[in-house]
């Protein structure tokens, strides 16, 4: 029935004048015909209400764990101690994520995130040298083709990226953007790094590395700047993700209780916008790094290696060795709780990846036996899959860094391009799009430098706030 149609007239009476209905039967019947109509209003007004939201479509959610291998997850997952990823693993797959050398994360996730390799996306490792012979950390702007969040805005969806390694300066995307620098700590953390590999790659630099997008915010849009500094100092996830490693009663070292300590919180900062994003933007896609396995792994493998190997007729372990081991495996426990913060916000239908770019390995080194990833035994990630059209039998043998992007790209129904070196898996309920020469999504911007008073703005507006002193 259209919008204008009418009901039909009310009934003459014998006598040939109008005279409608007024009998109580009649205005029952009417009144029950009325509140469905408004059921039905009503109910057409929420199932719009939550499309517009995205309540009504599927999404997805990419989680990247720097360093998680099967050697720890398998047996805490066999022992029920990861139940969040025992719980995607249930519902749709898991297995090996194949990488390649050199393993050096900024160049994998980078990798991940456009099925490109490192000679064409650009970013080859931590540092590289100008002519002049200064280092430099790389940054997004060295990026030389599109990325996955830069597809999905040319397609018109939402995205959100979450600490990503290689995005500051953030890029203005249909979503929010917040930079692996974001996080407390975390640009310093990068530098030291890039300059340990700059000293050995680079002997006769002239200076030492400096900071990408230096003077530029590190969330896009500029509303999200003051948010996501707010997040620095708020408690909101304390309670059900307190810090391990900060009570100083761990019996760790206090170098190590120190970098696991700002791990964790690097980890809790990310996981606090992730939430906050996804409340309040509800992305299609939303992806979020958590570095700090990776560099727990680094401290602690040889001792967990050692624990692994022990046998009751052998001398016991040292205590240090033991509760070394044991803070890895309580790393791995509170990186799957905070996945399990994330899942509670989405469906058993949605996409879930949760992927790793290396695994890790004892590695000797000229000054220390320690946590690394050299060898072709830690060449595999780890990789849990889930979501419509995947079940038990959904084929991921061979599946690697480079098939991601596809991936999420066919589940969204946009194509794979030629370009790319990786191919989706298949999904049973949907047929991929035809694929495409290349992604054309015009030029990418960047935030530029913040205007000082901009940022004296926001400080003081935090410093009101009591965020910062």
């Amino acid at each position: 029935m259209s919008l204008s149609a009418r009901p039909p007239p009310p009934e003459f009476s014998s006598r040939g004048s109008r005279k409608p209905r007024c009998d109580k039967r009649h205005r029952m019947r009417r009144g029950r015909r009325r509140c469905a109509l408004l059921l039905c209003a009503h109910t057409a007004l929420f199932a719009l209400a939550c499309s517009d939201a995205g309540g009504g479509r599927e999404r997805a959610l990419l989680i990247g764990i720097d360093g998680a291998t099967f050697t720890v997850a398998r047996p805490l997952l066999d022992a029920g101690r990861l139940p969040n990823l025992a719980r995607i693993e249930a519902q749709g797959v898991s297995g090996p994520l194949r990488s390649f050398f050199p393993l050096l994360s900024p160049r994998i996730w980078t990798s991940m995130a456009t099925s490109r390799r490192p000679a064409e996306h650009g970013i080859t490792g931590w540092v590289y040298e100008d002519d002049e012979g200064s280092p430099h950390l790389y940054s997004s702007s060295d990026r030389r083709v599109p990325a996955l969040w830069n597809i999905l805005t040319a397609h018109g969806r939402t995205v959100a990226v979450i600490n990503w390694l290689m995005t500051q300066p953030p890029e203005k995307i249909n979503g929010v953007m917040v930079s692996d620098h974001a996080a407390p700590g975390a640009e310093g953390n990068q530098l030291w790094v890039a300059n340990r590999f700059a000293t050995k790659m680079f002997p006769d630099a002239k200076s030492p590395v400096d900071s990408p997008g230096a003077g530029s915010a590190f969330a896009y849009p500029e509303e999200w700047f003051e948010r996501v500094a707010r997040l620095r100092g708020e408690d909101a996830l304390l309670a059900k993700s307190p810090n391990p490693f900060s009570s100083g009663a761990s019996g760790l070292t206090p170098e190590i209780e120190q970098v696991l300590t700002v791990s964790f919180d690097s980890d809790l900062f990310a996981m606090r916008a992730s939430l906050d994003v996804e409340q309040a933007l509800h992305p299609d896609l939303l992806m979020v790094y958590l570095p700090g396995i990776d560099r727990a792994s680094h401290m602690l493998w040889a001792s967990f290696e050692a624990a692994q190997q022990d046998q009751p007729e052998t001398q016991p372990l040292p205590e240090k060795v033991r509760i070394e081991a044991a803070a890895l495996i309580t790393y791995y426990e509170r990186t799957d709780a905070f996945i399990g913060l994330l899942l509670e916000r989405y469906s058993e239908r949605d996409l879930v990846l949760v992927g790793s770019d290396h695994g890790f390995e004892l590695v000797e080194y000229p000054d220390r036996i320690a946590g690394g990833h050299d060898s072709v035994d830690a060449r595999d990630g780890v990789l849990f899959l889930r979501g419509a059209g995947i079940s038990s039998d959904t084929k991921i043998g061979g599946f690697g860094i480079l098939d991601v992007t596809p991936t999420v790209l066919a589940w969204f129904g946009i194509p794979v391009a030629d370009d790319m070196e990786g191919r989706p898996i298949i999904f049973q309920d949907r047929e991929p799009a035809p694929p495409i020469a290349h992604h054309d999504v015009g030029p990418i911007e960047r935030v530029g430098r913040m205007e000082d008073d901009v940022e004296d703005r926001i400080i003081e507006r935090l410093r009101q706030l009591g965020y910062i002193e």
